[in-house]
């Protein structure tokens, strides 16, 4: 594994700041909703405006192209 990969979850298990709670969630009545790539759809799961985690599914129909892209502040 490269290193530096495992380091992010290993220090958020480590964490003095307890988990965040479960959320239960209607995955088969939430929606897909289009991307700006075509032919990649997403269904958001779980979004916490005050921290910035979410977690979504990717959907992507046969042909479809994920571009390299850069976000800042991430490896």
């Amino acid at each position: 594994m490269p290193e530096g990969i495992a380091a992010a979850p290993l220090r958020r298990l480590l964490a003095d700041a307890p988990s965040p709670p479960s959320v239960y969630v209607d995955v088969l009545g939430t929606p897909w909703a289009a991307s700006k790539f075509p032919g990649i759809e997403t269904k958001l799961l779980y979004a916490d405006p005050a921290t910035g985690m979410s977690t979504l599914l990717f959907r992507l129909a046969p042909g479809a192209v994920v571009r390299c892209m850069s976000t800042p502040g991430w490896r």
